[in-house]
């Protein structure tokens, strides 16, 4: 059977992503921990998934905790950031405003 798997488009994908997130304003070390966590959360999604497949589960929602999940987590480190550097959030607010 298959041992090893590689989703080609998911690694440019992410770097891609980390790029765009530069250039809205992120610092190198946010956009390594927001693709780190995001690797991390796909590679267990991934797993849990492909047990719910052999186990017969419900994979659409499993995609849809998933989903969640991830947004939460993002929250929750956006949150963080925002603790550690109170002027970032000002400075999302009014470039996001500037956007409009």
């Amino acid at each position: 059977g298959v041992q090893y798997v590689v989703r080609d488009t998911l690694l440019s994908a992410v770097e891609m992503g980390g790029e765009a997130l530069k250039s809205l304003g992120l610092d190198a070390a946010q956009v390594e921990r927001s693709t780190e966590l995001f690797l991390a959360h796909d590679r267990k999604t991934l797993e849990d998934q492909y047990a719910l497949h052999h186990e017969g589960g419900d994979l659409v929602q499993s995609a849809r905790d998933a989903a969640t999940d991830l947004r939460r987590l993002f929250e929750v480190d956006a949150a963080v950031d925002t603790e550690a550097d109170p002027d970032q959030a000002s400075g999302e607010a009014s470039a996001g405003a500037a956007g409009t």
